[in-house]
């Protein structure tokens, strides 16, 4: 009798290490799974907003310096196509049903909101922007583009490491 219950409970440590194990290498996993899904979501923003600020460069000579004057601008500026019609830019850029005014959001980060800044160097008067994640998913891949000390577009994600 005795035998038998040192073998039930030896079964059940068993099967209670195996559950501890499976679950010790399946966190992992898990937390890399949501990574690759949250990060392609914020990526996907981000190159939509740089795509919407080089837009806006490029017809006001300057980038955007909120997130207001972007939506404004995408929503309300014009766009003259080849034949002549008038389009707007967010229709042009990203087609009619696209959130402009949820643009300045974080995917998966409820009401945050992306950090943007612009800033002119007053020596050689050229316009720099960055636009990150104000709070990472994983703190030591912080996704951004641009450059507050250089002048370029470039994304992390983009970059060697």
């Amino acid at each position: 009798m005795l035998r038998l219950i040192i073998q039930i409970l030896l079964g059940i440590a068993i099967v209670a290490l195996g559950y501890f194990l499976y679950t010790s290498v399946q966190a992992p996993i898990k937390w890399q799974n949501d990574k690759d899904a949250r990060y392609t979501k914020i990526k996907q923003r981000l190159i939509e907003i740089r795509t919407a600020q080089t837009s806006y460069k490029a017809i006001n000579g300057h980038y955007a310096k909120t997130f207001a004057d972007l939506a404004w601008y995408l929503n309300q500026g014009r766009l003259k196509r080849p034949n002549g019609q008038l389009i707007s830019p967010s229709d042009s850029l990203f087609g009619k049903t696209y959130p402009v005014f949820s643009m300045q959001y974080v995917p998966f980060g409820g009401q945050k909101k992306f950090n943007m800044e612009v800033k002119i160097d007053a020596t050689d008067s050229i316009e720099y922007i960055e636009v990150s994640d104000p709070a990472p998913f994983d703190p030591d891949d912080p996704l951004s583009f641009g450059s507050l000390t250089e002048s370029t577009l470039k994304a992390s994600w983009e970059t060697e490491k």
